[in-house]
C-alpha cells in the first residue's frame, strides 16, 4: 500500500467550485443584510437628531423646529446646530449621507414640520402633535421613526415587509406604522 501525500487536481478543483457556489449564494444575502443594517443606522441617527432638537428646546427654553423635505429626502433644523459642529445647523440628506437609493417620507399630522416647545412637547403650528412619523425606505426594507404625541419621545421600529405598498419614494404620504393589536382576553 502506498500513502497519499497530496490532493489531486480534480479534488482541488471541486473544493474551489464548492466554495465559489457557496460564495455566490451568500453574497446577495450578505448585501441585503448590510443594506438593511445601514438603513436602520440611518433611522437611529434620525431619531437621535430629533431627540437632540427636542432637548435643545427644553434646555434653552425655546421653540425648535424639525423640517422634512419628502421630495429631497432630507431633514434639518435651522434653529439647532449639530452637536459636534457648533455654528453649522443640522441639515441631513438621507441619499447623500447614507445611500442614493434611501428615501425619507415624513408626516406630522399631514405637515412636514414639527416644533418642540420649551417643555419638549411636539406641535404642528399651534396645535399639539397627534401623529408624527418618518419612514426611511430602501427596496423592501422600511424603518419608521415615531414621535410620540404629548412627550415628543422618539422610537424606531422596522416595518413589516411584504406586498402592498411602496415606501416613501412617491412623494405621497408615508405608510403608517400601526401598533400591533393586543390579544383579546376572554370575559370572565
Amino acid at each position: 500500500m502506498h500513502s497519499r501525500a497530496a490532493m489531486s487536481l480534480i479534488e482541488v478543483t471541486l473544493v474551489i467550485l464548492v466554495i465559489g457556489i457557496l460564495a455566490a449564494v451568500a453574497a446577495p444575502r450578505f448585501a441585503e443584510s448590510y443594506r438593511s443594517m445601514h438603513l436602520q443606522a440611518a433611522a437611529k441617527q434620525l431619531a437621535a437628531h430629533i431627540d437632540y432638537i427636542r432637548n435643545v428646546a427644553i434646555n434653552e427654553g425655546r421653540t425648535t423646529l424639525l423640517v422634512c423635505d419628502n421630495n429631497l429626502h432630507a431633514y434639518g433644523s435651522d434653529s439647532v446646530d449639530f452637536p459636534e459642529r457648533i455654528g453649522e445647523s443640522i441639515q441631513v440628506s438621507i441619499p447623500g449621507t447614507y445611500d442614493p437609493t434611501f428615501t425619507l417620507a415624513a408626516d406630522f399630522d399631514s405637515q412636514n414640520t414639527v416644533g418642540f416647545d420649551f417643555e419638549g412637547v411636539p406641535h404642528v403650528g399651534a396645535v399639539p402633535l397627534v401623529d408624527g412619523s418618518i419612514v426611511l425606505s430602501a427596496d423592501h426594507h422600511q424603518f419608521v421613526v415615531t414621535i410620540a404625541a404629548g412627550t415628543g419621545k422618539t422610537s424606531v421600529a422596522r416595518l413589516p415587509t411584504g406586498g402592498g405598498g411602496g415606501g416613501g419614494g412617491g412623494g405621497g404620504s408615508p405608510p403608517q406604522y400601526q401598533q400591533p393589536s393586543q390579544p383579546e382576553t376572554p370575559a370572565p
